[in-house]
């Protein structure tokens, strides 16, 4: 111990925590000045750690963009310690382990987490890449490769555009305009041509910036936090000091902003600007940025908040609130982008087609309610509402899960704040620093600002002749945008600010908070004799009770004045796809009525949800209502929304909400249309198009779009009514709530009001049925299937798109607990295996990943990849003959009886692991009650399934299972024949599959597994 002491600077004990935080913590510093933070939960089977290092793609090199993105790449790839690169990975995918890093501007940060008796050999494993790495040459191409592939992933992404081009508007040689995810042509192609040593370049960068006074380190375990100091000292105290400076980032923003005005500096300036550019998607923003300086020396007062909650509220008066009234706006969201050496805080409007269509408008509205803000004196009773509420969150916080605590603390710990502190910087404001919210007023000004408008609207202004001298192209992402001064009609827009316009505009600083919480006295159920699991409860006198199943269970765990309550609405009547859409609009408007009033609620830690239809994991012709979050103020923000419920059931004739639906299905349109030509992650819509196969009754995107065009707003209050008064209850109630408080949260719902009708009653049946496909009954009826294996294949509608996705499924038949449990066992080491091998080594793409599927009530097991550079066919080749030595040629090698012992141990631990909050809990409890049971100890049946599971059983059962029905799932790209294609031809189909031509009719015409509810 005396030797471990020797090794430390500084120790802290003494942490401001939450009051009912059970963790034990402990923040040190190394001798090497390497800052710790130290994490005891003694309730955890996973142990974590991560290491963050305040170096990021703003560090690259002038000709090198993507250099701090690939050292993050090249670091796990074995050390002076371990020098095989696979050690690392082989520890994790060996003892149910995960790990990952990102790379952003200022910071890298690398985790993992594992089993508890695993962690201290992979502190071993993960404490040398920072001492000892080898960076070897041999990956170079490999890890560039992977880079690219990531970018690919991006190329389309209309959110990492609008990044990016944020950036590079930025003055020329401000290290904010490098190109932070790197490519082929910056890290390879250009270097060569400068005879630039990519490897011997990357050391550099290393020795010059990973150094332990420059990194953060979070261990979070079960173990005491004298075990924990020592494992600290013992792995992270050769990790050498190299003094590297810290930039004051406040004082470099005085001395030379980031970004200039357009009016001093034509070609670099951006101020005084609006940016347009083309979006792939079918999607309509407007961006006001407004330059602000590093904010960390205020940081412990949050000034920022004042103008986040302000100018991001959607409440009566507020900008959000007058835009939706006009029928401009879908959603607003605003904040600061920190970025340290420029920050910019961000007013980010989704415009409707009206809203594109006189944006001048939108930019009206915005800066005078930005000027109403500035103008009038700081509102004491929003600061006292903030500094409240800042207080209330932090101190009666829900438990926080792993990753969240390793990556709230690596943002902490980065940011130098005393150790004490850890906790509370930047998560509370016990006063808010009112001279820094003045001192900020002064960078809300229009000419410290460039706008960003990403509208389709602007291919005509972007083809124009007229301005072709000004097109800027960006190489990185492919496309051209105009940077323009702000013309004469936004000139004159500013130049009118006025507080009197605002007033016209109906804006208003938000009024007082009502939904703050009062009472947070806890009941008295900790120690003793505990419930477990939720119960049915009893709802005597209720006139619905035939109708209504109610679970309850009080807070056992947690000690928090947090409750979670959801009610789910089946419909009794047969699922049709116009059913699940109306549950959607249904929800997506009733969402909008509600959002003025319930924005309150929201900011005072008392979140609400509701969803329906195809938007809900499992498609249902269904309703669902959530509240979560502070119990104190539940019933009363309950009540609100059953009562809009019913005005909204109510109002065919009225029509009052009427806009509110025709947003919602402009919002669904939208939606719909770029998840079919224009998807973010094509390998999402590929798993939408497996899902819409195997549930009976799952829409098409297409058929979505159909229905939507059709669909008129009495339809659809028509459709509430009948369905309301033909559904049947399942609802779940967990919290800090005794018996009366949950019946009363129950007796909200069940109310004549929303779910009588003397016409339809009658007519309501008590069953719910909910469908997916029998596979193997289904190809053995189809007389032109000549084996149990299938292939399908859809169209990618984008033409440009180059990405091609591919699930591969094998189907395991009707779901029993057992048999899921063991797919989940499986998933575990095919996923690994697959990661290592189609991703690592054969670089197909950069999404790669296995997993079982549980479709309830059919269940199986898929592998599934997205390639820009290979062919379907050269991609479904390799995963099928991965399966085959994985499954079959190299199952004994690759998991041996040992290494399956492991398995299970690691996989015991995961359902072993306890909830860290009552939503982890209740997430436990909602597939049971959604599918009409009340197995609630699922995971501990599952937990005695593996621990009687033998070597043999497991290997009879992969044997039973390649025996099953198999199904490829395929989005193809237009531009897949130009795509590399190595053993195969461009239409290859793996032996014995059947190409099915039909996919609509093949599962219209299946029978049907059936599950009743």
């Amino acid at each position: 111990m005396t030797e471990i002491k020797t090794n430390l600077k500084e120790v802290q004990n003494e942490i401001t925590k939450p009051i009912y935080d059970e963790n034990e913590y402990r923040a040190l510093v190394l001798k090497n000045n390497l800052r710790v933070l130290l994490v005891r939960d003694e309730n955890t089977d996973i142990s974590g750690a991560s290491m963050s290092v305040f170096v990021g793609s703003q560090q690259d090199p002038e000709e090198l963009n993507g250099l701090a993105h690939f050292l993050e790449h090249m670091l796990f790839l074995g050390s002076a310690r371990h020098p095989n690169p696979n050690d690392f990975d082989d520890y994790m995918k060996l003892n149910g382990g995960s790990s990952n890093a990102f790379t952003d501007h200022l910071s890298t940060s690398y985790f993992f987490e594992i089993k508890n008796e695993s962690f201290e050999h992979a502190l071993d494993l993960f404490s040398a890449f920072f001492i000892c790495p080898l960076f070897d040459t041999k990956y170079v191409d490999r890890e560039v490769n992977a880079v690219n592939s990531e970018h690919n992933k991006n190329l389309l992404s209309d959110l990492w555009i609008r990044y990016h081009l944020i950036s590079s508007i930025a003055r020329k040689g401000h290290p904010l305009r490098k190109f932070g995810t790197g490519s082929l042509e910056t890290l390879k192609y250009e270097p060569e041509k400068k005879g630039i040593d990519l490897i011997a370049e990357l050391k550099n960068f290393h020795n010059k910036y990973y150094s332990s006074n420059n990194m953060f380190l979070t261990l979070v375990s079960n173990c005491d936090l004298d075990e924990l100091e020592s494992y600290a000292v013992r792995y992270f105290s050769e990790i050498v000091d190299k003094n590297v400076g810290r930039i004051d980032y406040f004082s470099e923003f005085q001395k030379e902003r980031p970004y200039l005005s357009i009016m001093e500096s034509p070609e670099d300036g951006a101020l005084e600007s609006i940016v347009y550019v083309i979006p792939n998607k079918d999607e309509k923003k407007v961006c006001f940025n407004f330059q602000v300086p590093d904010l960390r020396k205020f940081r412990k007062g949050l000034p920022e908040m004042y103008f986040t909650n302000i100018l991001g509220h959607e409440g009566p008066g507020s900008l959000t609130s007058a835009l939706r009234r006009n029928g401009w706006c879908l959603a607003l969201s605003s904040g600061l982008n920190e970025m340290y050496s420029a920050n910019l805080f961000e007013i980010t409007i989704t415009l409707t087609e009206k809203g594109a269509r006189e944006v001048l408008s939108v930019i009206e509205y915005t800066l005078n309610f930005v000027n109403l803000v500035i103008k009038n004196e700081i509102d004491m009773e929003v600061v006292s509402d903030l500094e409240k509420l800042s207080q209330l969150v932090f101190d009666y916080r829900n438990r926080p899960s792993l990753d969240e605590t390793i990556s709230n603390n690596a943002f902490a710990l980065a940011n130098l704040p005393p150790l004490k502190e850890l906790l509370t910087f930047g998560n509370r404001v016990e006063k808010m620093d009112v001279d820094a919210v003045k001192y900020l007023k002064q960078y809300f000004d229009p000419k410290n600002m460039f706008i960003l408008l990403s509208i389709p609207e602007n291919k005509a202004l972007i083809e124009n002749e007229r301005l072709k001298d000004k097109l800027i192209y960006d190489r990185h992402y492919n496309i051209n945008y105009l940077k323009l001064e702000f013309g004469p009609e936004i000139k004159e827009i500013i130049s009118n600010i006025s507080l009197s316009n605002a007033s016209k505009f109906g804006l208003k600083i938000p009024t007082k908070n009502n939904y703050i919480p009062e009472n947070f006295d806890l009941m008295n159920t900790y120690g003793g004799s505990m419930q477990a699991f939720p119960t049915v409860l009893e709802i005597p006198g209720n006139s619905f009770s035939d109708r209504v199943v109610a679970y309850y269970k009080p807070d056992t765990n947690f000690r928090t004045p947090h409750g979670f309550s959801q009610f789910f609405f089946f419909s009794s009547n047969k699922v049709t796809c116009e059913l699940l859409v109306l549950d959607t609009l249904a929800s997506l408007t009733l969402s909008k009525i509600v959002a003025e009033e319930a924005y309150n609620a929201t900011i005072a830690n008392l979140d609400y949800k509701i969803s329906g239809g195809y938007n809900l994991r499992n498609s249902m012709n269904c309703l669902s209502i959530t509240v979560s979050g502070f119990n104190d103020k539940m019933q009363a923000l309950l009540k609100f929304l059953i009562k809009s419920l019913v005005e909204l059931k109510n109002d065919g004739k009225k029509q009052l909400y009427k806009s509110f639906f025709e947003d919602s299905l402009e919002e669904s349109r939208l939606s719909v249309r770029n998840s079919l030509f224009n998807p973010d992650i094509l390998a999402h819509l590929t798993s939408y198009n497996f899902r819409e196969f195997y549930s009976a009754y799952t829409p098409s995107k297409e058929e979505i779009l159909s229905i939507l065009s059709t669909t008129t707003y009495v339809r659809l209050c028509d459709h509430i009514s009948t369905f309301l008064s033909q559904c049947l209850i399942r609802s779940i109630t967990v919290g800090n709530l005794n018996k009366e408080q949950a019946r009363e949260l129950v007796e909200t719902v069940t109310i004549k009001e929303l779910l009588s009708s003397e016409e339809l009653n009658s007519k309501m049946e008590k069953t719910i049925i909910r469908n997916c496909i029998d596979l193997k009954k289904a190809i053995e009826s189809d007389p032109e299937v000549k084996t149990n294996r299938i292939i399908l294949s859809k169209s990618v509608m984008n033409p440009m798109d180059k990405n091609g996705s591919v699930i591969y499924s094998i189907d395991m038949g009707e779901y029993n607990l057992r048999n899921y449990v063991l797919l989940e066992l499986l998933s575990k080491y095919l996923d690994s295996n697959c990661y290592l091998e189609l991703r690592t080594n054969q670089q197909l793409g950069y999404i790669v990943h296995a997993c079982s599927y549980n479709l309830k009530p059919a269940i199986g097991i898929y592998v599934c990849v997205q390639s820009s550079d290979f062919s379907n066919s050269h991609v479904i080749n390799r995963i099928h003959n991965l399966l085959d030595d994985l499954l079959v040629v190299k199952l004994s090698e690759k998991l041996d009886e040992d290494q399956f012992n492991i398995l299970v141990d690691s996989e015991i631990k995961i359902y072993s692991n306890k909830p860290k909050n009552i939503k982890e809990e209740v997430a436990q409890y909602l597939t049971t009650i959604t599918n009409g049971e009340s197995d609630f100890d699922w995971k501990d049946k599952s937990i005695k399934i593996l621990e009687s599971l033998t070597y043999q059983e497991f290997c009879s059962f992969i044997a039973d299972l390649i025996s099953r029905p198999r199904t490829i799932i395929q989005s193809v790209s237009a531009l897949d024949a130009s795509k590399k294609c190595e053993d195969v031809a461009n239409d290859f189909v793996p032996n014995g599959f059947t190409v099915i031509k039909d996919f609509k009719h093949f599962r219209n015409t299946s029978e049907l597994l059936n599950i009743t509810i």
